[in-house]
């Protein structure tokens, strides 16, 4: 359940941040969802890294990939890039919006989307759809807002603790899909990523061009 190679690269961040990596790893199988990256790719760029554990589990598991990791707080890649054992990635503080090319063979966004308004997440995918290769592929692990009030509500709160913010903008599988479809992508697969004692809702999705 907890990496613990994975736990040892923030020893030295405070108190507080390495509180939060087991606690997250704790609420999502960070490596279920980076299993679904396929093999052998030449380069993966990670929109909303947060602090990082998917990056790090990349890395690691894929040292002749080049990762390229984004997120819009900068204090926090500043800390990401002092304690970064790992030649293959690179962190860079930018909001996904703004990037100019997404070059890579696949792009993943963890727990990404719901953060952005619903006007934002059409312009990143159709960004995505615009400028990147004809096969990329991408794989987005967000939240299942579904039928669950009881899971969307420890959700929501825990979303709040962590943001800080009150707003967030959820989808239910059918509304993701159709989100996809309109920006030019088909979902190949999806599947939960629930825990069996946490009451969430956690679900990927990996899509290619349609």
């Amino acid at each position: 359940m907890i990496n613990k190679k994975l736990s040892a690269i923030y020893k030295d961040l405070p108190f507080s941040t390495r509180m939060y990596v087991p606690i997250r790893q704790m609420l999502l199988d960070f490596e279920r969802m980076v299993e679904q990256v396929p093999e052998n790719v030449n380069k993966i760029q990670e929109l909303g890294c947060g602090y990082g554990l998917a990056s790090f589990l990349m890395a690691q598991s894929r040292p002749n990939t080049t990762i390229e990791s984004y997120d819009i707080a900068k204090n926090r890649i500043d800390l990401l890039g002092k304690i970064n054992p790992y030649k293959n990635l690179k962190f860079y503080a930018k909001n996904v919006i703004d990037i100019n090319t997404f070059d890579a063979d696949v792009i993943i966004m963890t727990d990404l989307l719901h953060h952005l308004t619903y006007i934002e997440q059409r312009m990143l995918l159709n960004h995505i759809r615009k400028t990147a290769k004809d096969d990329v592929f991408i794989i987005v692990k967000d939240m299942d807002r579904g039928k669950h009030s009881f899971r969307q509500a420890v959700n929501y709160t825990i979303d709040i603790v962590h943001a800080k913010g009150l707003t967030f903008f959820y989808h239910t599988q059918d509304s993701f899909q159709k989100l996809f479809e309109e920006c030019g992508f088909r979902i190949t697969k999806q599947s939960h990523l629930n825990r069996s004692y946490i009451p969430l809702n956690h679900i990927v999705f990996c899509l290619e061009r349609m």
